[in-house]
This record gives structure tokens, sequence and C-alpha cells, in this order.
């Protein structure tokens, strides 16, 4: 911040990143603040050992910020919201893999919380899941394990990208 930037040009041209003027709106200084701890999160997934938890293959991030309008707090509690119910869930799939009523609800709970958090892939392997039990069809076991890793990479990615809004913040 600076108070001599009389434009966007000669912000620009000094290489600042926002301008900020007098006086302050709160929701500007909080967009601001926003976009530096994503602008964070996103330099890390680059270069951090946490990459994997930022592949797009499990989690959308931009899909995820667009959800949650950019608002880091919001991101960080629908992400705290998933893990914690997505473990409730994993160890009922097992038990419920006779009961195709019950294992249907579960499974569709699992989708929800994955399209939440903009685990889309995850979501669509779900969903296939959940046409198989519309047909009738059984859910082998390497199938209901599968899932349960997909679920897991969801919660590690999700708990990854919760402890980098964290640094940032």
């Amino acid at each position: 911040m600076t108070a001599y930037a009389s434009s966007d040009q000669s912000l620009q041209e000094s290489s600042y990143d926002w301008l900020l003027t007098k006086p302050v709106s709160i929701n500007e200084l909080q967009n601001i603040i926003d976009s530096i701890i994503l602008k964070s999160i996103d330099e890390s997934s680059k270069s951090s050992s946490l990459s994997d938890a930022f592949s797009t293959e499990v989690i959308e991030l931009e899909d995820l910020r667009r959800r949650c309008g950019g608002r880091t707090l919001i991101m960080s509690k629908m992400l705290s919201s998933f893990i914690e119910s997505s473990q409730s869930y994993l160890p009922k799939l097992q038990q419920q893999s006779q009961d195709l009523v019950l294992l249907a609800r579960t499974l569709h709970t699992l989708k929800g919380l994955l399209r939440e958090i903009s685990a889309q892939n995850g979501a669509l392997e779900v969903e296939a899941l959940e046409g198989k039990i519309k047909q009738g069809a059984q859910i082998s076991p390497q199938e209901l394990s599968k899932l349960e890793t997909i679920v897991s990479a969801a919660c590690e990615s999700a708990r990854g990208i919760k402890l980098e809004l964290e640094r940032a913040s």
C-alpha cells in the first residue's frame, strides 16, 4: 500500500499488485487479503511438497474458490466440514455393502460432499456406483476399496489446502 498512488496506471508502473484507496472499504480490503492468501496457495502448490494436495484430479481449487466467492474463511470451513463428515461415512461403506438401500444413501451423501468441495472426479466415480446400485447390481469389495481411496485422497487434499490457508493467513 502507498499513500501516493494516483491511478491504476501508476500502480502498474510501480509494480504494486493492488490499489486500495481511502476511505478504505472493509469489503475491498477483505478481497485483497483473500487474493494474497489464494496467490500464496497457488505458489506453494507449484513448488511445495504439498503439491499433490492441490492436484486437479482431487479438488479443483479454482472451482472451490468460485463456489466460496474467493473467501478463504468459507473455504476453510467447507473443507473442515468435508473432512469431518466424510470420515464419519467411510466406516459405513463396508458395513453397508450388503444393504443396497443404505449403501445408496451413503453413496449419495458422499457424492454431495465431494461436489461441495469441488472434487468432481471423485463425485463422478461415486455417481457410477450409484447407477450400478440403481440397476440392482452389487458393489464389489474392490469397488468399495477404490471409493475409500478416493474419499481418503479428497480428505488429504482438503487437509493440505486447509493447512495452506492457515499458513497464509
